[in-house]
């Protein structure tokens, strides 16, 4: 990379520019989505340092479905997930995570097998999190039952 402050284009047609500005620790993203590696660069070891935002405005979303969240927890516990590390990094440099390909066959969501969307990732991991906590409420209330039906076996004994 340069010293300088670059233009990025991105592919969509409804965007404008994002630049980066050297002069300041920003990177400042118009419209609605960016291929930041492309802008930075996969060998840079420029990292993004902040938050990420996605666009997720009732009013920008169409056909809406609704999603059997124990279903989705049944399908993320199938994924495999490994440590890995990129090729374009240093071996040294590991990561853990599912392969894009097993998340697309699982979901069938995305733009392709070869990127997690973020946006799918936060969807599944927020199903699975609900599906696991009424997963914990139906066995609170079982363990609550147990716990009436032993206190009433032990006052039995007792008479």
């Amino acid at each position: 990379m340069t010293d300088t402050p670059q233009d990025f284009t991105s592919r969509a047609e409804d965007q404008e520019p994002a630049k980066k500005a050297y002069e300041t620790p920003e990177l400042t993203v118009h419209g609605t989505i960016a291929n930041i590696t492309e802008f930075i660069g996969p060998n840079s070891g420029d990292g993004i340092i902040g938050s990420q935002v996605i666009i997720s405005d009732r009013s920008m979303k169409q056909d809406f479905a609704t999603v059997d969240a124990h279903d989705v927890l049944a399908r993320l516990v199938s994924i495999p997930v490994a440590s890995w590390s990129y090729h374009f990094q240093n071996p040294a440099i590991r990561h853990i995570g599912p392969m894009a390909q097993d998340f697309a066959a699982a979901f069938g969501v995305g733009e392709n097998d070869k990127h997690i969307n973020m946006v799918d990732a936060n969807g599944v991991t927020i199903a699975a999190i609900q599906a696991l906590y009424d997963l914990v409420q139906q066995r609170d209330e079982q363990i609550g039952e147990l716990r009436r039906e032993i206190d009433m076996l032990k006052r039995k004994m007792i008479q």
